[in-house]
Parts: structure tokens; sequence; C-alpha cells
């Protein structure tokens, strides 16, 4: 779980988030400049309409910073025993989050590199995924594709 001593916290965290991200941007057509990212957090200010309806403005979100940020998507109490997966989508990213045999926690791209469905839906407990067109079939730890009764084993 993620814990923040204060709202007033994460919102300061998030303006400097932001005043960094818009220095070194170009604003694209449609958004109205936003001239908080130069002052201090004390004299900042909301930004504009634009920026929260525009798809300019979305796009610039997900290439700045949801593909290049970490990201929560779920609580870690979720997923305790071996087996227990969780999927979602996140800026256009399909996911999948497992946690092995082993105890460890890993996170996949939720697409089948044969033909790229999704290998899993929602959420519950298993350890091996399959593409619902060809059976190529993924474990939580390695890759393993089953096709036509072939068995391999890599990377």
């Amino acid at each position: 779980m993620l814990a923040l001593s204060s709202g007033a916290l994460l919102n300061n965290r998030l303006l400097r988030s932001l005043a960094s991200f818009c220095r070194g941007i170009a604003v694209p057509a449609g958004l109205e400049p936003w001239a908080g990212h130069s002052v201090g957090i004390e004299q900042a200010a909301t930004l504009p309409a634009s920026w929260y309806t525009s798809p300019s403005a979305l796009h610039l979100e997900k290439q700045h910073v949801f593909h290049n940020t970490w990201q929560m998507v779920c609580a870690v109490e979720e997923l305790q025993q071996p087996g227990d997966f969780l999927c979602g989508s996140l800026a256009d990213v399909r996911y999948l989050l497992v946690r092995g045999q082993d105890g460890q926690l890993r996170a996949f791209h939720n697409v089948c590199r044969h033909h790229a469905a999704a290998v899993a839906q929602g959420a519950g407990n298993q350890l091996l995924f399959q593409c619902p067109y060809h059976n190529w079939t993924y474990g939580c730890c390695v890759l393993v594709c089953c096709c036509t009764g072939l068995l391999l084993l890599g990377r």
C-alpha cells in the first residue's frame, strides 16, 4: 500500500512533477500555455481547461509520464498466493501481473507473441496462460510455448 502523510504533500509532489514535465516540452497546437511550470509551488496556478480534455495533452501524458514512470495498479495484498494474477490496461498498455511459484511478483505484457491476443483476462489464480487462437501457452516464470504438441522453453 502507498501511504502519504497529507493531501497537501501529494498535491505539491504532483505539481512539482508536472512542472518539471512541462519545462522541456513544446506546447502542441490546441493546448493553452501554462505559466505555472516556471513559478514556485506557492504561486502555481491550475492547468488551463484544455489540458484536461485535449487528445494532445493525453498523448503527452502517455509519452512522458505513464510510459516513463512506475504506476500503481493494485495493492500487493491482491496477489499473495503463487498463481494469483491480475490483468489490466494503463495508457494503452495491456499488462498481466502474476505471483510465481517462487513467490516473486512479475509483470508482463498481456499479449501472445504469435497472434497478439490477450492470454489472460480479469483476475484469479493460475500458473499457465493460453492464447485463445493457437494455444500458445505462457508460464508465470518462463515462456512455455506449446504449439500443436511441441514444447519449447525460452526467454
